[in-house]
């Protein structure tokens, strides 16, 4: 008998999951079909670091230190200041169907799958109940913000972050409430999240100290403190070694000198209204080019506070706890919370207070799981299920295809399409292409010294022996090289590159002689010494911390997918000795 509910357990569960591939096409088809990818706000950028990364994988190289077929060729080192791990998927699927446009929305199909997975996964280890699980799983992954992050936004780190948020939540639920061995979920889950997008870190991280502060009040006794603080300690150590492969080069860059805070915004301008909030949220509002846009939750999540209000003294008292926070984190994301004064803190670095939609858009997904199993008690399940996943994907697809209805309308808004890559250049369909070297923010990761002469290093100019002089020869050598050529070079005794100075790099001439160089008074790449050749190569060299850090990271998750794996096959040997037994 326990060997035939196995069986049955386990076609459920691949019913499930080719459900979740079903839905994860389902999410990016709308825009698949029309073979270009819409206007978003940070498309460019993302497309660009897409690019460089495909390029790089083309001469066998993974780790990218400066950029030198993208952003302006300038030798940007993003990947050093921006995560990137997360991107490779990307690459990969590139390099099956070799087409940029089917690459980015099978991307994101592939994060939705995860975040379909995930979701259903982590919930259902809360409340053992599948159907709320998977209901819950589809609410999270088809919420407005999901939504507004992928398509609207272009946002692709944060909107790969929202992928392991469920992860993390439950992983450091577990080890508060005392499932010590379900740390690897918090270690792996923050894990990626650095290894996707740095703000999204520190907001989960502050999310989770006001959810262990919650908790600790809400429980009467603890016990086995020692086990807890241990699980935490190992969950810490395990994140740290899993994300280093970003994160010891990142810190080795941000100690080697001073950068401005990236992007710093008046808080007080970017809080929502909390009547516009509400308005786009009831109607489902997606498209940027709608009256401004504001960012919201989608009519699906109001509907679920609407109903949270109304079975409050039904909901167990777990889910009214998550659903309070859920409602701090919506209106905290407004102008009712003093921004004037919280500014001024550290908290300033996650830029837009509506940020904070994505922690109130999970936590209402759980309820909504929750108010779904209260509803639909001692009725048919399947076909309940059917009728919610519908009711869920019909303000989706009108958000979806408003969207797209504005868009299409170039003579009002004046937005543009991807159409293509050509000769390693992107084309646009509306809009001028010299429009996109502002779309690249150059200036959040160049040296604080060196702002006054961004547009200067932009443009090319380097300073030879006190004159400006326009480099028109500047190529990729190779990945993490970049190549400099001007006869002007040969007999020159004192140039200033068009390239500002990060740790780790190294410069040699066309003879592949090395040649010392300083640091000007605007962080570039100055040269006193007199060249035998017109070329000069500026490489980024992998230092020993960074080949350590790459060696710590890959370990880390070889061993957490043993470990998985292991656990996962002692589960299975089990269950074939249990039917043994039975014989």
């Amino acid at each position: 008998m326990t060997y035939i509910k196995i069986r049955k357990k386990t076609l459920l569960n691949i019913l499930i999951l080719s459900s979740f591939i079903i839905l994860s096409l389902v999410f990016c088809l709308p825009f698949m079909k029309t073979g270009t990818i819409y206007y978003g706000d940070d498309m460019y950028y993302h497309l660009e670091r897409i690019n460089e990364l495909i390029r790089n994988a083309k001469n066998g190289n993974i780790f990218v230190g400066i950029y030198t077929y993208t952003f302006e060729k300038v030798g940007y080192p993003l990947n050093l200041f921006y995560p990137w791990i997360t991107l490779l998927p990307f690459v990969f699927i590139y390099n099956l169907v070799k087409n940029l446009t089917i690459t980015v929305y099978l991307g994101i199909s592939f994060y939705t799958f995860l975040t379909l997975v995930f979701t259903n996964w982590t919930t259902f280890r809360y409340c053992q109940n599948k159907t709320q699980s998977f209901v819950t799983a589809c609410i999270y992954a088809f919420c407005s913000y999901r939504v507004i992050d992928a398509f609207a936004r272009f946002a692709l780190g944060e909107f790969i972050a929202m992928t392991f948020l469920p992860l993390v939540t439950y992983g450091a639920y577990a080890i508060i409430k005392g499932n010590y061995k379900d740390w690897p979920f918090l270690a792996f889950g923050i894990s990626f999240v650095l290894l996707s997008h740095l703000l999204s870190t520190l907001i989960y991280v502050l999310f989770l100290a006001i959810l262990g502060i919650v908790i600790f009040l809400g429980t009467k006794q603890f016990n086995n403190i020692k086990i807890r603080i241990l699980s935490l300690f190992k969950a810490i150590i395990v994140a740290i070694t899993s994300s280093s492969i970003f994160l010891f080069p990142f810190l080795e860059q941000i100690l080697f000198q001073k950068f401005q805070q990236p992007s710093k915004l008046d808080m007080v301008e970017q809080a929502l209204v909390p009547s516009k909030l509400l308005e786009c949220s009831i109607n489902n509002i997606i498209s940027r080019t709608v009256n401004g846009n504001v960012y919201n939750i989608g009519f699906t999540l109001v509907f679920v506070i609407i109903l949270g209000i109304m079975y409050y003294r039904k909901i167990e008292q777990s889910y009214r706890m998550v659903f309070i926070l859920a409602i701090i984190f919506f209106f905290a994301s407004t102008s009712l919370l003093p921004w004037v004064q919280i500014e001024k803190t550290p908290i300033s670095f996650i830029q837009f207070p509506w940020r904070f939609l994505v922690i109130s858009s999970f936590l209402l997904s759980i309820v909504g799981g929750y108010e779904f199993t209260l509803i639909t008690q001692n009725k048919n399940k399947i076909l309940s299920v059917f009728v919610m996943v519908f009711l869920i994907l019909i303000p989706w697809y009108s958000g979806i295809s408003d969207m797209r209805r504005n868009i299409d309308r170039p003579d009002q808004y004046k937005t543009y399409h991807y159409v293509e890559l050509r000769n390693n250049r992107f084309k646009y369909s509306y809009g001028a292409e010299k429009t996109t070297k502002y779309m690249i923010y150059l200036d959040q990761y160049t040296p604080k010294k060196g702002l006054s002469t961004l547009n200067v290093v932009r443009d090319h100019y380097a300073m030879i022996d006190s004159k400006m002089v326009k480099l028109n020869k500047i190529k990729s050598a190779g990945s993490n090289k970049l190549e400099y050529i001007s006869d002007r070079f040969r007999d020159s005794k004192n140039i200033i590159l068009p390239m500002y100075v990060y740790r780790n790099l190294q410069i040699v001439n066309g003879n592949g002689e090395k040649i010392p160089f300083t640091t000007s008074k605007n962080s570039q790449i100055k040269i006193n010494n007199s060249l035998s050749s017109n070329k000069i190569i500026v490489q980024y060299k992998l230092s020993n911390l960074d080949i350590c850090s790459i060696i710590l990271s890959l370990g880390t998750w070889v061993f957490g997918v043993v470990v998985f794996l292991k656990r996962l096959f002692q589960k299975h040997w089990k269950v074939r000795f249990q039917k043994t037994k039975q014989y």
